[in-house]
């Protein structure tokens, strides 16, 4: 899970591309990716050079911090929470979502317990290291009382 920063901006990106030479150039060069209303920065470097750029065109409407998924299963609800950017990587909005794993001794219960949170799950994102799980933030209680009923651990990662 690799929290990075979103710049949204006040109309479609690619009308601001097209319209913005300086924009475009630096978005080439620094090899950024992006989204219909937004581009994606990399460090906090990036992230001051370009809001200042977008500044000057008036064009900076706010920033938003992501998720950005490495191997996502998506569910019907992602495109509420989250997008697919122009170079084909799925984002999430970390102030909508809120990633977990779930594990337990009983691998049924752990099974089962996941049949029972699929309703509600956003993506599954299976890195080397770990499955993450991600829910709305207001679904943590509900998602939490699961894993009591079935005897599993959840770990949130807010």
């Amino acid at each position: 899970m690799k929290k990075i920063t979103g710049l949204e901006l006040v109309t479609d990106t690619a009308d601001i591309l097209t319209e913005n030479d300086r924009v475009q150039q630096y978005v080439s060069k620094h090899r950024l990716d992006y989204y219909q209303f937004g581009i994606i920065v990399q460090d906090e470097n990036d992230r001051l050079q370009l809001e200042s750029l977008l500044s000057e065109y008036n064009v900076f409407e706010s920033e938003f911090t992501l998720y950005k998924l490495e191997k996502p299963e998506t569910k019907r609800t992602f495109i509420d929470f989250g997008f697919l950017s122009n170079e084909k990587n799925y984002y999430l909005y970390a102030e909508l979502v809120i990633p977990f794993t779930i594990s337990g001794h009983n691998e049924k219960n752990v099974h089962t317990a996941l049949e029972q949170m699929d309703e509600h799950l956003i993506a599954i994102d299976e890195t080397l290291e770990r499955t993450q799980f991600y829910v709305e933030r207001y679904h943590q209680q509900l998602i939490e009382g699961i894993a009591d009923a079935y005897r599993v651990i959840v770990t949130f990662y807010p």
